[in-house]
């Protein structure tokens, strides 16, 4: 290290510790913020039986064309998440065939490790994603609202019973949300979440809502038409988009 870069150094790890004092500060006496999605007092069960959580996430039970169940956590996602995390999963199977899609969302308190890189649900279930791009589906309703998402392609190398090698083919989609803020980008919530805390003191109550299902190789543009518009159906009943009026 020359005697021309160890000034620099030193602002920038001064700059980090100040920055860092400011944000523990700033942290002890944060407001939480309005969350963007609805709250319903039923208990959501986990693998065990137990209940997971008392302060669940609506999700629709009622939607044309399709059957629907309450989705199981696992007690593993219990474990790894922040106790104040809540949660709201639906298994969503179309009437006319075998499509079946789950529906996910986590909704962070004040511990904000609640959301994590999205990549990580796929590659931790053995899932190898190929293939990601940003996109946008238009929801229902006369507003013709377009939500942002993120669209991750992704397969799956596994053994049948019989031993014989398969593959199958999944799309994952995705988005966060928090008061008046929706985006599919990790970075730009994480961006956003900082700002908004060091400008009002209130922390951002983000979610991240996920729509899944498999399908046959080659299949992905198809089963994401589909999952769009199981969306565009969905989404307007469980988020809300514009800011609330209390703050």
């Amino acid at each position: 290290m020359t005697r021309r870069t160890l000034p620099l150094t030193a602002v920038v790890l001064v700059a980090i510790v100040a920055m860092f004092s400011f944000l523990v500060r700033v942290r002890d006496h944060q407001q939480m913020g309005i969350p963007a999605v609805r709250l319903i007092g039923v208990p959501l069960i986990g693998t065990d039986g137990r209940l997971a959580r008392t302060n669940s996430i609506f999700l629709p039970t009622r939607v044309s064309g399709f059957e629907t169940k309450t989705g199981v956590v696992a007690d593993q996602e219990l474990g790894f998440l922040p106790p104040d995390t809540s949660f709201g999963r639906q298994i969503y199977r179309s009437l006319l065939d075998d499509f079946t899609v789950q529906a996910s969302v986590v909704l962070m308190g004040r511990d904000r490790t609640s959301i994590h890189q999205p990549d990580f649900c796929l590659t931790g279930a053995g899932w190898t994603i190929q293939r990601k791009q940003y996109t946008t589906i238009r929801l229902a309703g006369s507003e013709g609202r377009e939500l942002p998402v993120r669209r991750f392609d992704a397969f799956l190398n596994y053994t049948a019973a019989d031993g014989t090698p398969r593959k199958t083919a999944g799309v994952y989609v995705f988005w966060f949300a928090a008061d008046g803020v929706v985006t599919a980008s990790q970075v730009r919530r994480t961006a956003s979440m900082l700002e908004h805390l060091v400008r009002t003191g209130v922390l951002q109550r983000w979610s991240y809502t996920s729509f899944f299902a498999q399908c046959e190789p080659g299949n992905e543009d198809a089963t994401f038409s589909r999952l769009s518009d199981l969306i565009a159906k969905t989404v307007p009943e469980f988020q809300r988009f514009e800011l609330a009026a209390a703050q």
